[in-house]
């Protein structure tokens, strides 16, 4: 069994031994019950936030016992990631840096691909959908160009230039849409995201990672009567199709004297999924998650000028979108759980109390992130890599990581 000891770099990979199921606002919970949750296909970076403390304070024998006596801040921090008076918490103890999370498949590292790849129609092949003869589908880079207002016809513009969006020599077709996928670190291989039973790889994009995992059956609270009737749900986990797939972060850690953190068969997420959990030293001073993915992006596109690529979900402020002269972007809601560091806790009862224990809760204000994959076209992108990666909360534990191009 490997530990901690000092403080350095380390590798952590987190292999699902089960379905995995990690929750988001359409999950069950309090308030309005959903009868069909279906999970994240990623933990939230609070998510692995929240796992690294319990497992510091589980390992090293802490939990039942007084966090005051026994320095719990030392280890994990005064108080979980929340904002109060207007701040965001920023100090978790030992823990000082933990990167986004990515995938690894076998040697393999992968992040998602940027938004700029979109479907578009091959007239040189066609498909049979329900009894028609239709051009197939497929997938190529968006190329961006910006011609100025009035060469176009647009004599009044507020930046003067309009983008013109072009995918496989033709003009982007917002019905088609974008494509989701995933890239290596080199740049050299891509995937989708869901695996297809089936598939035949046309071009250079392979097939997905994830398999959807189903369960039905009857949801009724612990508080409730047992005469009293549950209701039916349906919920869908995910899983890995291969077994050697894992997720995998970064993170910086520096253990007081006597305390230690190793690998072991764990859990995480709402449904206590089960995860095997290696921890492994980085000795090389360039293995960290943005050296790691700096190339990602350059490979497929090298064209790309004053271009930011979010590296994971980001929390923007408006400067920061008033400053982009366009943007491909999408947006994900955001919410926490939180708890209060005492002694008696009840770590496995959301937003309720059992037995005098305090509980855990989420926070009550929701916003909203921009996805990892967005994009960014500014006027300087090492500017606006900056103003992003600034807002330090966000940043240490893993969100607000971007690559300018």
């Amino acid at each position: 069994m490997q530990k901690i000891k000092t403080m350095s770099k380390y590798l952590v990979k987190l292999k699902p031994l089960t379905p995995f199921f990690f929750g988001g606002e359409n999950t069950f919970g309090e308030g309005e019950v959903n009868y069909f949750a279906k999970s994240n296909y990623m933990p939230q970076q609070t998510t692995i936030l929240g796992f690294l403390r319990y497992e510091l304070l589980a390992q090293n024998g802490l939990i039942g016992t007084d966090p005051v006596s026994q320095k719990w801040d030392d280890l994990i921090g005064s108080q979980s990631f929340e904002c109060v008076d207007d701040k965001f918490t920023a100090s978790f103890g030992a823990i000082k840096n933990i990167s986004p999370v990515f995938i690894m498949d076998g040697n393999d590292s992968y992040i998602t691909q940027s938004f700029d790849w979109a479907y578009y129609e091959d007239d040189n092949r066609s498909e049979i959908i329900n009894g028609c003869k239709m051009s197939a589908k497929k997938i190529d880079s968006i190329h961006i160009r910006f011609e100025h207002a009035n060469k176009i016809g647009f004599v009044d513009s507020i930046k003067n230039f309009i983008p013109i969006l072009e995918v496989g020599g033709k003009k982007y077709d917002p019905k088609l849409g974008l494509a989701s996928l995933w890239v290596s670190a080199d740049g050299k291989k891509m995937k989708h995201w869901d695996f297809e039973e089936g598939f035949q790889q046309d071009g250079q994009i392979g097939n997905g990672f994830f398999v959807p995992k189903s369960q039905i059956g009857i949801h009724r609270e612990t508080d409730k009567p047992k005469t009293q009737k549950g209701d039916f749900y349906k919920q869908i986990f995910k899983s890995f199709h291969e077994t050697n797939t894992c997720f995998a972060f970064y993170v910086d850690i520096n253990l007081p004297a006597g305390k230690t953190l190793a690998s072991r068969v764990t859990t995480m997420g709402g449904e206590r999924s089960v995860f095997e959990m290696t921890i492994t030293r980085v000795d090389d001073h360039f293995s960290s998650f943005d050296l790691l993915f700096r190339d990602a992006f350059l490979a497929t596109h090298p064209e790309r000028k004053n271009v930011v690529v979010m590296t994971s979900d980001v929390y923007c402020h408006q400067n920061i979108l008033n400053q982009s002269k366009f943007a491909i972007t999408d947006s994900i809601p955001f919410r926490n759980i939180t708890t209060k560091q005492i002694s008696n806790v009840n770590y496995a009862a959301l937003d309720r109390t059992d037995k005098g224990k305090a509980k855990l809760f989420k926070t009550k204000e929701l916003i909203y992130l921009l996805k990892r994959g967005s994009i960014l076209y500014v006027d300087d992108s090492q500017a606006t890599k900056k103003d992003i990666e600034s807002i330090t909360p966000f940043y240490n534990i893993g969100y607000n990581h971007c690559i300018a191009l």
